[in-house]
């Protein structure tokens, strides 16, 4: 069924556009501080957040997802602010022994860009808003194979993840990063491809699979083992493999978040959240020892912020490698972080630039696609992207709701971490499973070929 309120739509969307028209030209001509340029993006980050829950159906709809984690990952230190929790969100603690301000037009046009994007992401999912029931698609007849093949493969994923628990715990959680990829080599490359093999039969089960019991059954061993990822500090893959199953599954049953679900969602994040980050690395870090859960929560996950102030900053500095950031990243499922150069990941340039003593030692901190947008085109860039990650949002949301639905929600998961991951990651993230699907796809074929045959022959 189509959005019943197509005029309406134009003139919601038209209304943000002018807002933030009215609202750059404020920001160039110098007419408001950085204290009231943070009220005002946040004022419009929540508002938008706010309306693709009530227009997608009670936030069914991926914008929403994608808004509520560019809220929590660009924005978290400027809630804070706001509230009056935070003195200074524009400070630079990313990797710094001491601290340090940006300049003030560069926070605000930070910020300026932040507002810009998130309202240029939700109008073309407003505008193209269509309501879609889930049909599996004629595929669903081998949900039997691909749960045979889940659980075939199923102790490669249990046999990995043990592993690469053990060599976090023995030798801390920086040295998966700062060891050139040793424990991927002692897991070895069929037990990582087979492990990938095993989540990718679970996405197409999960999307085959008509029966809410099964698929609880079948839930309870894969994030049973993806809990490892927990406990080595990489909290955000299996929160976000949990919400974008969470949401595929009220697609399929054509449920909705409720606010409870929400609420209870976002508590158990926070203190989940905290208690891995205590896990990992000490929480007086940049002096944040003092914070309730909830401050603590938004104050660490909103440090993104200064990613895209140093990106809008030092953007001349960046700007010879713009390209490199596009291409090379596209290789992240295939190479170790530390077998990039300089010039070839944004991220690991900011982090030498911020620290590199520090990033020789596996410290590091992540990227944005709004850094990376601004230092590729500027303000037009980061307009332009933007744009494209909201069509592809809209598009996301028919994908996820037929035949395609396997891919989109593995897809799902690197699109909204782009916040605070590169640009190109959804692209990158999403060869490995595609790549494991055709395999899976070959293998079901040709067993439910033979089983035809035997069967056949043995009739007769």
């Amino acid at each position: 069924m189509a959005s019943k309120t197509s005029a309406g739509s134009l003139i919601e969307c038209l209304l943000f556009l002018l807002f933030c028209c009215l609202d750059a030209i404020l920001v160039k001509s110098g007419c408001i501080d950085q204290s009231l340029q943070a009220h005002i993006c946040v004022a419009i980050l929540l508002a938008l957040t706010g309306l693709s829950w009530y227009r997608f159906d009670r936030g069914m709809h991926p914008a929403f997802l994608f808004l509520c984690l560019l809220t929590l990952f660009q924005a978290g230190e400027l809630i804070c602010f706001v509230l009056g929790l935070n003195k200074d969100p524009f400070r630079i603690t990313l990797q710094s022994f001491s601290a340090y301000d940006v300049n003030e037009p560069a926070s605000s046009i930070s910020m300026l860009m932040l507002a810009v994007s998130a309202t240029l992401i939700y109008c073309p999912c407003r505008l193209r808003y269509l309501k879609k029931r889930y049909t599996p698609g004629p595929l669903a007849r081998f949900s039997g194979w691909a749960l045979l093949m889940f659980f075939a493969t199923y102790p490669f994923l249990i046999y990995k993840e043990w592993k690469y628990l053990e060599y976090a715990l023995r030798y801390g959680y920086l040295a998966l990063y700062s060891d050139n990829g040793e424990h991927l080599k002692d897991v070895g490359l069929l037990v990582r491809a087979l492990s990938q093999m095993c989540v990718a039969a679970f996405s197409l089960y999960f999307c085959w699979e008509s029966s809410k019991r099964k698929l609880l059954w079948v839930s309870i061993p894969l994030f049973a083992a993806l809990a490892a990822d927990l406990f080595m500090g990489l909290r955000g893959k299996a929160l976000l493999m949990f919400v974008s199953f969470l949401f595929l599954y009220k697609i399929k049953f054509n449920q909705r978040f409720s606010v409870i679900t929400i609420v209870l969602l976002s508590t158990v994040t926070v203190f989940v959240s905290g208690f891995i980050g205590q896990f990992r690395e000490s929480l007086t870090q940049n002096g944040r020892h003092a914070e309730n859960p909830l401050v603590l929560f938004l104050d660490s996950q909103g440090v993104s912020f200064q990613v895209t102030e140093l990106a809008v900053e030092n953007r001349g500095q960046f700007m010879p490698y713009r390209w490199h950031y596009l291409l090379y990243p596209l290789l992240n499922g295939f190479r170790h972080q530390s077998d990039f150069g300089h010039g070839e990941r944004f991220s690991n340039d900011l982090s030498t630039y911020l620290n590199a003593e520090q990033f020789s030692k596996g410290y590091a901190t992540g990227s944005s696609y709004l850094a990376e947008a601004y230092i590729i085109g500027g303000a037009v860039g980061v307009m332009c992207f933007s744009l494209l990650i909201g069509c592809f949002l809209a598009q996301q949301a028919k994908w996820i709701s037929d035949w395609r639905s396997p891919i989109a929600v593995l897809i799902l998961i690197s699109v909204m971490f782009i916040p605070r991951a590169e640009l190109v990651d959804p692209i990158a993230a999403a060869i490995k499973p595609i790549i494991s699907m055709v395999v899976l796809f070959a293998i079901m074929s040709l067993c439910a070929t033979a089983k035809s045959m035997w069967a056949g022959s043995y009739g007769t």
